[in-house]
């Protein structure tokens, strides 16, 4: 099972600010990025998130991640299936005699797992508020540098709440798989097999006994095994009786699921529930998204000398979690790339081709205000903005309910550079305060 949405938008996030401040070269442009959600109607975490998204446009970095969470869940079922293999070897192993003294088989299956689950428990109580000391164990040497950032980035998340939690449902479920290979190999056996039960004692006498298996025996008979009685009990001393060896049986079955495996799935279920209230979620107080939070806040004021009232109609802030349709349009002719569109924004775009002429784009602004739609325009950056694209591009704007995204393309085959004709573009699009995202 892979990591849950926001566990995976957490680790995607976290990666690109550790390969960020080690100076990577993402699949976008960072800088243009950030001015792109400038004027995004979202939560500061939202934006962030989304920011991630963009920059691993081509999902290089979620796709390193999943690899890796799945490897780690591969890990774990490979480790189930073998504790599960060696719980059902040992007790095969255990009962090949057909006489069981059921007092050593008891402690043997449950002994040692129920020593650990008291640890466990003492160490809930006891555990140390750091982790730290459990970094020197995942410091390995990776010459890929997503490679380095990613064990960095679980180097610490092992010193969270969270951590404790995973391994101890880990350690649980390992458990589990062993007493379930213990449950099943021992059902199994008396299936198949006559036994015969006795117990033996320098110290313990009937009486004392007795009180001892009708104490254990309390809970598996009230949910409805059947267990032996008192006289079952004094007739199993020092001799083999084959009489009651399905009390005994059935008792030892149900000493195995309520002190074995429910004590384990109880333990299991409430790490699983800690886990989910303590999720992981990003710090806003460290240095790089206090940065990027007042590069978001910081706003452009005019003088008030020479101050003229901008005639521009400016396009409100969107988002870009709006429910209902995504469509793509190209303005004016085909990309060369017919892929333009996929995955831009973390989004699923539905691509409507190219409008180039008048009755086009007529219908396709009808087609527009028909629904809440968030529309992403493909045009053509290698020419500085033309009257009748404004013109287009406004109707387009006013008509979309979830809003308007401009993505500049520039031709296979550029020749020069296009920076001045790049200012312009985005010199039009802080005016009409329109989203955008970089050429490419």
């Amino acid at each position: 099972m892979l990591a849950e949405p926001k566990m995976s938008n957490y680790l995607l996030t976290e990666l690109v600010r550790l390969l960020d401040e080690r100076a990577f070269v993402f699949d976008s442009d960072t800088i243009a990025v950030n001015e792109s959600l400038r004027q995004t109607q979202e939560d500061i975490v939202q934006k962030i998130h989304r920011r991630a998204s963009i920059l691993d446009r081509k999902r290089t970095l979620a796709t390193r991640l999943n690899q890796h969470q799945h490897r780690l869940q591969t890990l774990l079922w490979l480790g189930s299936g073998l504790w599960f293999f060696l719980g059902f070897s040992a007790t095969y192993a255990l009962m090949q005699q057909s006489s069981l003294n059921f007092f050593f088989l008891l402690i043997s299956a449950l002994g040692i797992n129920t020593l650990m689950l008291i640890v466990w428990l003492i160490g809930l109580a006891f555990a140390p508020k750091s982790n730290d000391h459990l970094l020197p164990f995942i410091t390995w040497r990776n010459t890929d540098t997503v490679g380095q950032a990613i064990v960095q980035l679980y180097a610490q998340n092992l010193t969270t709440p969270l951590a404790r939690w995973q391994r101890g449902a880990a350690s649980h479920r390992l458990a589990l798989s062993g007493i379930l290979g213990m449950f099943c190999a021992t059902l199994l056996l008396f299936i198949a097999r006559q036994y015969s039960f006795n117990w033996q004692s320098t110290l313990l006498s009937n009486e004392v006994f007795t009180q001892i298996i009708r104490a254990i025996a309390w809970l598996p008979e009230k949910i409805g095994f059947t267990v032996p009685d008192t006289q079952s009990i004094l007739d199993t001393r020092n001799q083999n009786n084959t009489t009651n060896a399905h009390q005994w049986a059935s008792f030892l079955l149900g000493s195995l699921l309520c002190y074995g495996i429910l004590p384990r799935l109880l333990a299991w279920l409430f790490c699983r529930y800690k886990m989910r209230q303590n999720t992981l979620q990003i710090d806003l107080n460290l240095p790089y998204y206090q940065n990027l939070i007042q590069l978001w806040q910081r706003k452009i004021v005019d003088s008030s000398d020479d101050y003229q009232a901008d005639k521009i109609q400016a396009a409100p802030p969107i988002s870009l979690n709006q429910t209902g349709t995504h469509w793509a349009v190209l303005l004016d002719s085909p990309h060369h790339d017919p892929a333009w569109c996929e995955r831009q924004l973390g989004q699923e775009w539905l691509n409507k081709g190219v409008i180039a002429t008048r009755d086009e784009i007529n219908d396709f602004i009808i087609q527009l205000a028909k629904q809440p739609t968030q529309i992403l325009v493909g045009v053509r950056a290698h020419n500085v903005p033309d009257r009748g694209t404004i013109r287009v591009l406004q109707r387009i704007a006013q008509t979309a309910q979830n809003g308007m995204i401009v993505q500049l393309l520039l031709p296979k085959n550029l020749s020069g550079s296009p920076k001045e004709v790049l200012n312009q573009w985005y010199e039009l699009f802080n005016q009409h305060q329109w989203v955008w995202l970089d050429a490419r």
